[in-house]
């Protein structure tokens, strides 16, 4: 297997605090905010991508994030992907208050820094040990209150919405 892309077939952000009950599943673009003073502030993205078409031995899994924008207080926004064994929710379903809480599997990083730019987070090791065919990302901001507005599968541009890159050999 030469390499496959795979779409995001589901995602969503969520937000806490007085938002937490609210379900962000059709927005065009995944908001990532660090804001451990105020979850009112704090939000993050959850992807989920099908892989049973992935076949062969797989060298390398990276998540392509298209940077729409970042927040006016932000000129760099450090952004780490977390790889989440819980399948079960949706995006016309998942807030804050229902998400997968599980702390999940470290993975890699990378910083927005411009919008129009891409993002690679490295999630190889978690893609290559995930034995299931629906697989699930949580994407969190790591610096304390810089955000940035990431393109979602709603987005109009097919080019700029989320993607999972697998090379294999």
């Amino acid at each position: 297997m030469p390499g496959a892309t795979l779409q995001v077939i589901e995602d969503s952000f969520v937000r806490g605090g007085t938002y937490g009950s609210d379900n962000y599943g059709s927005q065009t673009t995944l908001t990532i905010k660090k804001r451990d003073s105020d979850a009112s502030y704090a939000r993050e993205a959850y992807l989920k991508f099908n892989k049973s078409t992935v076949t062969g031995t797989i060298n390398s899994a990276k998540i392509k994030l298209y940077v729409n924008s970042l927040h006016s207080n932000s000129t760099s926004v450090p952004i780490r992907a977390f790889g989440i064994n819980n399948q079960a929710w949706t995006e016309s379903t998942l807030k804050y208050s229902n998400r997968p809480t599980e702390a999940g599997t470290s993975q890699g990083s990378d910083t927005a820094s411009a919008a129009g730019s891409y993002i690679y987070l490295d999630v190889t090791s978690f893609v290559k040990n995930f034995s299931g065919s629906v697989i699930s990302f949580r994407i969190v901001g790591l610096t304390e209150d810089v955000g940035a507005e990431l393109a979602s599968k709603e987005n109009t541009t097919a080019s700029r919405r989320p993607v999972l890159q697998i090379n294999g050999g």
